[in-house]
């Protein structure tokens, strides 16, 4: 098996990086160790630091009170015996009570069970517990043990000492001298304190410090509320997740970081003080189950423990805090991982930066490897990128052997002939202009092939003459890239050229330039580059069918004694030939398709307008409106000033322009076109006349029945004649003028009112009656439609005006405008795709068309959505439907089909409206209204850009770059181009 060897760029980079990586690995740890000692030292001390902070806050408040109790001790107001005379001392109790927020309550309890206290009213708590008046700031209360029943005298003095009431409550209970204070009082002559305890009245946790006062036996005590302890906690943070707290030995709380939880409401709605247990922190459970957690032991050393709980490790800390006669345990834990956050990021941030520095040592390296094999390193890496067809021109390798130094210098060369004719394939492929293509093609073969010029000629279709398309030379008196179109005749031509011509193939021949000659394309190219004998090289343009397209003509320069042209600077140049003739075949089959396409666009966008004589030549000038008001917006220096246009946006808005109605071909013309409200397919009105024109002759027969029964009779006078005439006469001119109302009515320029309608109703009542079945000679459609209900015998009586059953066109097309339909149409269908009841229609309020036929005019733009997104466009032309879908959209939403605001709709979408509706306004071939005049139009477009139907801002471009003008002296009529002030519709 061959041993595996690496380059010694591999050698060098692995060495260097695993140094570094080694050496900033070990400095990160040691930097992780360090720092974790110094945060968990730091943590230490903080927990000592707060220790003798709570140390000394319980001291300092002890001996205030002790100072204070026996102030009062040493006054004579334990020997006082009566309400009196000890309410004499309320003041100096008021004031120890002032200047100690924390102390709750000052109180004298008697051997004898007298008791006197004075409370500070600190809170709604309290005044609640005691029914306190509002103003009450101290409450004193005092029971005389001598009185029988025991009674409170109980009174609520202000801030200000002000007596604010004074009450007398009855058969208390209360003895001081069975109270702990009291008790334990008595059993020294120090001063004692309780443990921890509810204050009931307040709702807050202290202790009560008592002292006896040995020559009355009257104890004195101070309630001190321990909140402090528990906002000391609080305000100390060590880490998010840390718990501090104070306990007693019976782990009771007697101070925590949420003060809250102290206290807590038992099952019974009684506060009461919480316990370890009720905190639910598994952490401090745990910490005080370890062996050595000591709670009884007054001067327990501290201790700390480390320990893990849920996959958690956690650091603990504990401590003994003295309280006069008792103690309590200040515990701190901590989550190893909050409390080594610091030096986990310092180690984090060290392998950042020694990842840093490999990324950065990296390539240093590996440039430093490079430098040490560069010839062949290079060498190889240039084959290899030739392999893989990379062609990027790069400085030639050297190197001070000469066999690799000319190697380098020939890969070198090839790499940038491939390279080069690769930028030229690209930049062809690129082009879809015909003469920037040849343009190309012909200045990048002069520059490869060192010609003095070369030109490029295309032949006509019978192939009798070549048109000169493009020639690229360059002298001291002309410039690159010059264009002229000439037409020489083949048969004229040096054999150099009619050879080419005639075998298809490349020829080459020396050629002087005569004195006298026949021109020919030949002696042209050469008389632009000053030359007299040069060296022509003719090249056959060949399709994929191998017809000749054209030739390409390659001038160079002869020198004495010296081959101008090289077989290469030929191979090359016959490449290039070769891809310009795909590339023209390519354009010209691209610029056929175009034609097709734009041919296909203007006789759909034709056979719509043909297709109704009276909307002929819209689908034409809108176009040519949307443009002109397109191009001022792309001209516009201020609210347009950043819309422009490429030229694939244009023709995107042009197909989008001439095809905005194509949708129309599924409308039904005697829809587009109706003129009256009854008309269908032809004017219903007729039947309505024959009707009354058969009303007309059975007044008529019915009038000379009468004459003649009355005759037989014998009885037929001449007034009776007159009566009968003046009959007959006043039911014919009834006829006519009912019929001459439903004719009005029939009529779009007619408003219906509640009135006209009422009156059609009535008039629609007269009957008349029909003897021939209306089943005969209609289609299977029409008899499916009568069919819906049984033929009545005949004669029928039928109303003059009807709705019957067989007027009602049932829909079935509605799946499109489903409310989940992917196009998100918003228009509700009616229930019916028609409804050609007579009376239904002459109701039509306003114009000639009903609900059911305004959903078909409209459906229109849904059909022209649907066509056109079926369409297969190119992804330049992805927009068409919209653009051309949106022209029925309101500004404010509140158009058809999509409900599109301003803000959803293009530029372009919006210049579509204004122009759909601007040549509406004008447009001379509508039967059902006049074409309207410039200041009319204007002003209905003006209100309609006020209410939010059209964009202001293009409506303001469309008057103030006149656009409006520029199309109605195109396409208006002279009279409709009445004289407008601008300013009146800004």
């Amino acid at each position: 098996m061959p041993k595996l060897r690496f380059s010694i760029k591999i050698h060098i980079t692995t060495l260097f990086l695993t140094l570094i990586f080694t050496l900033g690995g070990v400095l990160a740890w040691f930097n992780y160790l360090k720092v974790s000692e110094i945060l968990i030292s730091t943590s230490n001390r903080l927990f000592d630091h707060l220790a003798d902070e709570v140390t000394d806050a319980i001291e300092n408040d002890y001996f205030s009170v002790i100072s204070n109790i026996k102030m009062l001790a040493e006054t004579d107001l334990p020997s006082r015996e009566t309400y009196m005379e000890r309410s004499q001392y309320e003041a100096a109790m008021i004031a120890l009570l002032d200047n100690s927020p924390r102390i709750a309550a000052i109180s004298l309890g008697y051997a004898d069970g007298d008791y006197f206290i004075i409370r500070a009213i600190v809170s709604e708590h309290m005044k609640k517990q005691f029914n306190a008046p509002e103003l009450a700031h101290f409450m004193v209360d005092h029971i005389e043990s001598d009185e029988s029943p025991r009674k409170i005298r109980r009174k609520f003095l202000s801030q200000s000492k002000e007596l604010i009431n004074e009450i007398i409550y009855l058969d208390t209970e209360y003895n001081p001298t069975v109270r702990p204070w009291f008790t334990l009082a008595t059993k020294t002559d120090k001063p004692v304190t309780t443990e921890p305890y509810l204050f009931y009245f307040i709702g807050k946790l202290g202790i009560t410090i008592s002292y006896e006062d040995k020559k009355t036996g009257a104890v004195i005590a101070a309630d001190l509320t321990l909140d402090e302890l528990s906002k000391q906690l609080a305000s100390t943070y060590l880490t998010p997740s840390s718990q501090i707290l104070l306990i007693d030995a019976e782990k009771n709380l007697v101070a925590y970081q949420d003060i809250d939880k102290v206290l807590k409401f038992d099952t019974s709605g009684h506060l009461k003080q919480s316990t370890v247990a009720d905190l639910y922190a598994p952490e401090i459970r745990e910490f005080l189950s370890l062996s050595d957690m000591d709670l009884t032991s007054k001067n327990a050393a501290y201790k700390e423990h480390s320990f893990s709980l849920n996959g958690t490790n956690w650091f603990g800390a504990m401590t003994s805090i003295p309280m006069s006669d008792n103690h309590m345990s200040l515990i701190v834990l901590s989550p190893e991982h909050e409390l080594l956050t610091e030096a986990t990021n310092i180690r984090n941030s060290s392998t950042i930066i020694t990842a840093v520095i490999l990324m950065f040592a990296l390539p240093l390296t590996w440039l430093l490897a490079i430098r040490v094999a560069k010839p062949l390193t290079e060498l190889t890496s240039e084959s290899e990128r030739i392999k893989d067809l990379d062609f990027q021109q790069r400085p030639a390798a050297r190197s001070f052997v000469s066999e690799i130094d000319e190697l380098s210098k020939s890969m070198n060369s090839m790499r940038g002939t491939i390279n080069q004719f690769i930028k030229l394939v690209n930049t062809v492929t690129s082009e879809q202009e015909h003469t920037k293509i040849l343009n190309t093609v012909a200045q990048e073969t002069r520059k490869a092939g060192q010609a003095k010029s070369v030109a490029i000629y295309l032949c006509n279709e019978k192939q009798s003459t070549l048109t000169q398309a493009c020639i690229n030379y360059k002298n001291s008196h002309t410039k690159d890239g010059h264009t002229i179109s000439r037409n020489y005749a083949i048969d004229d031509q040096p054999a150099v050229i009619s050879r080419c011509i005639e075998q298809r193939s490349l020829q080459t021949n020396n050629y002087t330039l005569a004195d006298t000659h026949t021109p020919n394309l030949v002696d042209d190219i050469i008389l632009s580059t000053e030359l007299t004998s040069s060296d022509i090289v003719s090249i056959p343009l060949l399709d994929r069918k191998q017809e000749l397209i054209g030739i390409m003509v390659m001038v160079f320069e002869r020198e004495a004694n010296k081959a101008s042209i090289s077989q290469s600077k030929i191979s090359f140049a016959q490449a290039l030939a070769g891809f310009c003739a795909e590339s023209l075949e390519k354009n010209q089959l691209y610029n056929d398709q175009k034609q097709l396409l734009e041919s296909f666009i203007k006789l759909m966008a034709g056979a719509i307008d043909a297709k109704s004589p009276y909307t002929g030549g819209h689908c034409q000038r809108v176009p040519e409106l949307a443009k002109l008001l397109t191009q001022a917006a792309c001209d516009d220096s201020d609210v347009f000033n950043d819309f422009t246009m490429n030229e694939e946006e244009w023709e995107a808005l042009h197909i989008a322009s001439w095809l905005h109605d194509c949708g129309k071909v599924t409308t039904p013309e005697y829809v587009v076109d109706k003129a009256t409200r009854l008309e269908t397919i032809y004017n219903r009105i007729h039947e309505i006349r024959t009707r009354v024109e058969v009303l007309k002759r059975d007044a008529l027969i019915e009038h000379h029945q009468q004459r003649v029964e009355l005759a037989q009779q014998g009885v037929l006078t001449e007034d009776k004649e007159a009566q009968l005439s003046q009959a007959l006469s006043k039911t014919l001119s009834a006829l006519d003028e009912e019929f001459a109302f439903i004719a009005e009515c029939n009529s779009g320029d007619k408003f219906m009112d509640q009135e006209a309608i009422d009156k059609l109703h009535q008039i629609a009542n007269r009957t008349w009656q029909r003897t021939i079945s209306d089943r005969l000679g209609i289609s299977w459609i029409e008899r499916n439609l009568k069919d819906a209900e049984p033929e009545t015998k005949l004669p029928i009586t039928e109303k003059l005006l009807d709705d019957r059953v067989d007027h009602l066109i049932p829909r079935s097309d509605n799946n499109t405008l489903d409310e989940n339909n992917p196009l998100g149409f918003k228009m509700t269908p009616p229930k019916l795709k028609f409804n050609r009841g007579e009376l239904h229609n002459l109701s039509a309020r306003t114009g000639t068309l009903t609900d059911e036929e305004r959903f078909i005019i409209n459906d229109h733009i849904i059909q022209t959505i649907i066509m056109l997104n079926e369409l297969p466009f190119p992804k330049h032309l992805q927009d068409v439907p919209d653009i051309a879908g949106n022209h029925h959209e309101r500004i404010d939403g509140k158009g058809y089909p999509r409900q599109k605001t301003g803000e959803e709709m293009s530029v372009q979408s919006k210049v579509m409206a204004i122009a759909d509706i601007f040549e509406a306004l004008t447009a001379c071939d509508r039967p059902y209204k006049e074409a309207k005049p410039l200041s009319v139009a204007l002003k209905i477009m003006k209100n309609m850009a006020n209410e939010g139907h059209i964009d202001p801002d293009l409506f303001k471009l469309f008057i103030k770059s006149g656009t409006y003008l520029t199309y109605a002296k195109r396409f208006l009529e002279t009279k409709q181009i009445d004289a407008i002030n601008e300013e009146d519709f800004l």
